[in-house]
């Protein structure tokens, strides 16, 4: 008695792991990970190109791209767990029909279901962690490439800089190009002309331009936080991910292991003790299959 109680202890501990792994990545992953602000921030990477170098610029696109290659990864993790729910719902749903029509080999189909359910897990499941891994590294270089930018940008717009000193020379040619263009008549009309661009350039063209400067490194710092939190709450949701599939594929081993067999008179209660897992477990899937769509 003591062994049949276990094998249905072991078949409802599998479910339920299935479902904590199923959890994890529909109420944590999903929501953790700011993803609209990100694809907004990628957009927003162009609009200060004018105003860095092109050395930095250069920084910029790599950033780009790890972000865009964090997403990706992300997304093939998605994708295998959508393929997964495909498989695990065929299956999972065949077990009301096995409940129902009570045959003799009842308990031995639904062992076999629940190690197919198992094996597509651990494959699936796996393979989604190792696209986590691929998205998290992606994550942390684009960290470390914007503190290499961070501190870029502090050499090149510090006051004393070629990088600064070109940009004001540059808007002073500019600004007394245009006062040149326009001077008023007169004996003194140049002078005057070109006194009013240097109160121009000195009073609010430059104190401009260093507060455009100021927004450039704040954006990008802004953008480093966000992603190092991203990757902060990924590796942290990977440990929980890592521990639970490890259950599952030990679950997987003790079900193929197990010789133990429920007879007919015991169904209804492995019945009691699964199918409200069994059906928790299929509309998560129905829900994360509705939510995540088929990408590939």
């Amino acid at each position: 008695m003591a062994a049949k109680t276990q094998a249905i202890t072991l078949t409802k501990q599998s479910i339920d792991s299935l479902n904590s792994v199923l959890s994890l990545y529909s109420t944590v992953l999903d929501r953790i990970i700011p993803w609209g602000t990100f694809n907004n921030t990628i957009k927003e990477l162009d609009r200060y190109r004018d105003d860095y170098s092109n050395e930095s610029g250069q920084l910029v696109n790599e950033i780009k791209n790890l972000m865009n290659r964090a997403q990706s990864c992300y997304d093939d993790a998605t994708q295998s767990i959508y393929n997964w729910c495909s498989v695990a719902k065929q299956l999972l749903e065949k077990y009301f029909k096995i409940f129902d029509n009570r045959q003799s080999n009842a308990f031995q189909q639904i062992k076999e279901i629940l190690i197919m359910v198992l094996a597509e897990g651990v494959k699936h499941m796996g393979a989604g962690q190792d696209k986590l891994n691929e998205s998290s590294t992606s994550f942390n270089n684009a960290a470390g490439k914007l503190s290499t930018l961070y501190t870029r940008f502090n050499n090149e717009f510090d006051s004393k800089s070629s990088y600064y000193l070109g940009k004001v020379d540059q808007i002073r040619k500019e600004a007394y190009a245009s006062a040149a263009a326009g001077a008023i008549a007169g004996p003194f009309g140049l002078l005057i002309a070109y006194a009013i661009a240097a109160g121009t350039v000195e009073g609010k063209l430059i104190p401009e331009l260093n507060q455009k400067l100021n927004e450039v490194k704040n954006f990008f710092n802004h953008l480093k936080s966000l992603i190092t939190q991203a990757d902060g709450d990924i590796d942290s949701t990977k440990n929980k991910l890592r521990a639970e599939i490890s259950n599952i594929g030990e679950l997987k081993t003790q079900a193929e292991a197990s010789k133990t067999v429920i007879e007919m008179d015991e169904l209804d209660a492995l019945r009691e003790a699964i199918l409200s897992s069994v059906k928790t477990l299929i509309n998560q899937c129905d829900d994360y299959q509705r939510n995540h769509g088929r990408k590939h």
